[in-house]
């Protein structure tokens, strides 16, 4: 039976001793941050409830290249423990001040720190996948409710022009559309939550889960990234006009019932189906032969 006491043992794995006691000290400064973002998951309307999601495939990401992570040199970083001593002085020095989304952030920035400090650069690179992953786990901030009014102003004004080029007389008083056509009245806010930005983060992040799987160059990695960008606001787009139609034809409070709960999940799997008719075009043009330097070896 092998003790921890065994010299040899010690030496053999001491980095991943090192690695695993500095990850618990990790989560124990971190523990509160932690526990919120794990409890923010479990609100079914929340902007991150896909987190529970996001936290498997990150695990799988890191399972699946486990192969190159045993094979890959290892070497102490200093650069890697400046970076751990960067995050965690921010970390002491304004843990009562920062907001839940920089916490977040400087945790996840601590995780790869950390593998960079103990096993070094060739690791930390095979790690920036699963680990920075974790972003789309973090809370949307307040500081992109700018952003929000935009995407609900794009919104609110396609579909009023795409309603009324159709014949549909539609009116719009900001973010808010209404139509007085006889039997057909409704009135319909494209609130924050109708803003789209959460198919944009379901979306973004299933693009990257998807792009890292399945592309070995990696300029088609960011093109289908960024493609979920606008197919996102599309998507958004075609959901608030389908809510429209639907009030128009069969009421308001039809409209804003059952039907706008619930096709947000059908939104985002057209997005999806989307995205994959995009990597079919990229394929068909042969896009990665055009960069073949970008490939990953």
């Amino acid at each position: 039976m092998i003790f921890v006491t065994d010299y040899k043992f010690v030496f053999k794995y001491h980095r991943c001793i090192i690695g695993i006691v500095l990850y618990m000290l990790a989560v124990y400064l971190f523990h509160g941050i932690v526990w919120q973002t794990l409890d923010s998951f479990s609100n079914p309307l929340g902007n991150v409830s896909h987190g529970w999601i996001i936290l498997v495939i990150a695990a799988h990401a890191l399972w699946k290249q486990k192969g190159q992570l045993q094979k890959t040199s290892k070497n102490y970083s200093f650069l890697g423990i400046f970076c751990v001593i960067v995050v965690l002085a921010i970390h002491l020095l304004s843990k009562r001040s920062l907001l839940l989304y920089p916490q977040q952030l400087l945790f996840i920035t601590l995780l790869w720190s950390l593998a960079y400090s103990v096993w070094g650069w060739q690791v930390a690179k095979l790690l920036i996948f699963p680990v920075w992953y974790l972003v789309f786990t973090i809370s949307i901030p307040v500081t992109v409710e700018e952003l929000v009014l935009k995407l609900q102003h794009i919104s609110s004004t396609s579909v009023f022009y795409v309603m009324n080029g159709l014949g549909f007389e539609v009116f719009q008083s900001g973010n808010a559309l209404s139509s007085v056509a006889e039997d057909s009245e409704f009135q319909f806010l494209v609130a924050g939550s109708c803003s789209g930005i959460r198919s944009l983060t379901a979306l973004t992040a299933f693009a990257a889960a998807y792009a890292w799987y399945t592309q070995r160059n990696m300029i088609k990695k960011w093109l289908l990234f960024a493609i979920a960008i606008p197919i996102a606001i599309l998507c958004n787009i075609i959901r608030v006009f389908s809510i429209c139609l639907v009030a128009f034809f069969w009421g308001q409070n039809t409209a804003i019932g059952y039907y706008h709960d619930y096709s947000g999940y059908i939104i985002v799997l057209i997005g999806i189906l989307l995205i994959f008719q995009c990597d079919g075009l990229m394929r068909s043009l042969h896009i990665g032969e055009l960069f073949p330097h970008h490939a990953l070896t």
